[in-house]
């Protein structure tokens, strides 16, 4: 089973795409000289211990020996861990029953010393095609001074089967034996006890392997799949620290992060369009797969980009036991105007103005923690800055504490969160402002106090500009028939649903007021993508809002009646008949979403 599934298609795409950069192809060669090192020291230590003539024999058990390492290659090369998918033929997703069906490792690489320069030919090429994008984007920097008035391209995309075959011409390799780049080299980082040295040390030969995996990718797909992926070369942002560590000592490796720090960097992108591709081996292995998520909506969507037909499409209500949702659309502000996101509403100051003083509103009504999603990182960084100017966030700060998400530093974000958890727990009350598509929506739940009221500004559309974003669009179109409206508007949805399932995850002791703010959701193709459990909610003005949001505060935090609590516990007599196996009475639980019609004065 798949919890959290709503994302689904963009991790299966994720899991077969690899991106490389000019700083990953400096560290893999860094990375690769000390391999280098370690197999000439390997070679005179072998050779120091064969002329004291088996003095050291205890030792070289332990070690395993180079040549150890080819003849199983030669041999067996299953006894080393190496996986080849073209040739699974078993049940597991990972071992083979038949060994003999397993195409051996090509000859040229099975020596350790001819597979370092197989590698060091590999990382050249991606250098040369890196160095032609820097090459031009300094061709159309001169253009713009008036030095050169010739337009150049700042991004390339090309099938695999074309950059392989480029590949080829250029370095002499044979595309079957580029298929096995990465099982060659995660052998020879076993062979040389690699992944035995400490945390820190192993984690520096990340950008070795990925480049390892993005030839093996490469090599693997380009005959069956070809028009289902894309090589993608651009100028790109990238973490600070990609594939690197920081002093916190996290692992920073994904670079397809919203942060923008320095200036932008060549990048070579493999790129798979197709989420099936990852699936279709789950799907094979196991009789029943169960796709969850309280985002999943329009469940309709998912058979069609995951390509498989679905045995039940179920959405199921939820039960509560009292009324702890309460969802609403702001579609206009207290002037009556319409407030949206759009490029074109974005930078107007009524939107912006409107958009400050709901949350000011927001904060001044509701207890503890309130939590406020952007579209993006560089919207949240311009409505503070407008909001800082106009005297808002003055405003909110005399009810909540104010907390950020950052952009490229996990370590602070954790610190940040702490202490919005400690605002809300003192009493104090904070309000913490997220991305839709961060990693605080995609992975902390802020329920309970954290979480009284969430509030998304905006639609979090795809940032289309994005050439990675482009192809799959096309893609959808092209062999899913799925238009790009349809696919745009289906993942802006899941994630504000994301957003707002983050809120409340225990519908016995917590309540939250769900904020949708942006007059699109109004809109017939959006409102009937959101989930059955939010039902249709009510568009209203910001005014409006604020006396619904007083009202239903004063229901949803009343305490539980003792007569619905008792009737969600089981009794001792429900306790012996399940342990005799006999069947348990249901329990009757009240399940309106409806807190105003019984809210009294």
């Amino acid at each position: 089973a798949f919890d959290q599934a709503h994302n689904i298609d963009s991790i299966c795409m994720n899991i077969l795409s690899v991106t490389i950069h000019s700083t990953c192809l400096d560290q893999a060669t860094r990375s690769l000289g000390r391999i280098s090192a370690e197999i000439s020291r390997r070679k005179t230590t072998n050779n120091s211990s064969q002329n004291n003539n088996g003095n050291d024999c205890s030792n070289s058990n332990a070690v395993p020996s180079l040549q150890q390492e080819y003849q199983s290659l030669v041999d067996t090369p299953i006894d080393n861990g190496i996986f080849f998918p073209d040739k699974q033929k078993s049940s597991s997703l990972f071992h083979a029953t038949h060994c003999e069906d397993w195409e051996p490792v090509p000859g040229n690489i099975r020596r350790a010393e001819h597979f370092i320069g197989f590698l060091r030919k590999i990382i050249e090429y991606y250098k040369v095609q890196l160095r032609w994008l820097t090459n031009n984007n300094t061709t159309k920097k001169k253009g713009k001074n008036g030095e050169n008035g010739n337009e150049t391209k700042t991004h390339r995309l090309e099938t695999p089967l074309a950059f392989l075959h480029r590949l080829t011409n250029a370095t002499g390799l044979e595309a079957k034996a580029l298929r096995f780049t990465y099982a060659r080299l995660t052998s020879l980082l076993r062979t040389l006890q690699i992944t035995s040295y400490p945390l820190l040390d192993s984690k520096s030969f990340a950008p070795l392997l990925a480049v390892a995996d993005l030839t093996s990718l490469l090599a693997k797909y380009v005959t069956d799949h070809n028009s289902k992926f894309t090589v993608v070369t651009e100028l790109t942002h990238v973490l600070e620290h990609p594939y690197g560590h920081t002093e916190d000592g996290e692992d920073h490796h994904d670079p397809h992060s919203y942060t923008q720090i320095g200036e932008k960097v060549p990048t070579l992108q493999f790129v798979c369009l197709d989420a099936s591709l990852a699936l279709k081996p789950v799907l094979e292995r196991f009789r029943t797969v169960i796709l969850h998520s309280t985002a999943m909506s329009p469940l309709e969507i998912y058979p069609k980009i995951l390509q498989f037909t679905p045995a039940l499409i179920q959405s199921f209500p939820m039960s509560f036991s009292q009324n702890c949702m309460y969802p609403m659309i702001v579609a206009r502000g207290s002037d009556q105007i319409a407030i949206s996101t759009k490029t074109s509403d974005r930078a107007s100051l009524s939107v912006v103005r409107n958009y400050g003083s709901l949350l000011v509103e927001v904060c001044s009504i509701v207890p503890d923690g309130v939590v406020a999603y952007f579209p993006s990182y560089s919207y949240m960084e311009s409505l503070l800055q407008e909001w800082d100017a106009m005297g808002i966030l003055r405003e909110l700060t005399k009810y909540k504490l104010v907390f950020l998400e950052e952009a490229h530093d996990l370590h602070q974000t954790t610190l940040t969160l702490n202490n919005y958890r400690l605002a809300c727990d003192n009493g104090r009350g904070g309000i913490f402002f997220a991305i839709a598509r961060g990693r605080v929506s995609e992975s902390i739940n802020l329920d309970h106090h954290y979480g009284r009221a969430t509030v998304v500004f905006g639609l979090p559309v795809l940032y289309s500009p994005s050439q990675i974003v482009q192809a799959r669009v096309e893609y959808c179109q092209t062999y899913l028939e799925l238009s790009s409206q349809d696919y745009w508007n289906f993942d802006a949805m899941r994630q504000a649903c994301k957003c707002l399932a983050n809120t409340v995850r225990s519908p016995l002791t917590d309540y939250s007021i769900l904020v949708l703010a942006d007059v699109r959701y109004n809109h017939k193709e959006k409102k009937s993508k959101l989930p059955s459990y939010l039902g249709q909610p009510e568009s209203m003005s910001t005014d409006h809002a604020v006396q619904q949001i007083r009202t239903v505060l004063r229901h949803m935090g009343q305490p539980i009646p003792q007569p619905v609590v008792q009737r969600l516990l089981l009794t001792r007599e429900d306790i012996l008949n399940k342990e005799n196996g006999q069947a348990v009475a249901p329990m009757t639980i009240s399940s309106t979403m409806d807190p105003v019609k019984n809210a009294g004065p």
